[in-house]
């Protein structure tokens, strides 16, 4: 949650948004995040009843980046879909 709401307010200071843009990306941190960490913790149930506990000790480092990377990418897609661009070059 710590990242993602860091990511919020870095994306929403680098691209060109509105403070209602802001606002709602910084709120959308938290549920985002949420999603994020269920999908990370089904995925590890599924794992330790396939291949037991070492199966989840070989997963659970590598399923942390995984549910980062796809807290971005939705992040991302959301900024995209409420209208976020990059700053026009001169």
């Amino acid at each position: 949650t710590v990242a993602l709401l860091a990511f919020a307010f870095l994306y929403g200071y680098v691209m060109r948004t509105s403070l209602t843009q802001r606002v709602v990306l910084c709120i959308s941190a938290i549920p985002i995040a949420a999603v994020a960490n269920i999908l990370r913790v089904a995925a590890l149930i599924a794992v330790t009843t396939r291949w037991g506990e070492t199966g989840l000790n070989r997963a659970h480092d590598p399923a942390e980046m995984v549910a980062l990377a796809l807290a971005f990418v939705i992040f991302i897609w959301l900024g995209k879909v409420i209208g976020c661009r990059l700053p026009e070059t001169s």
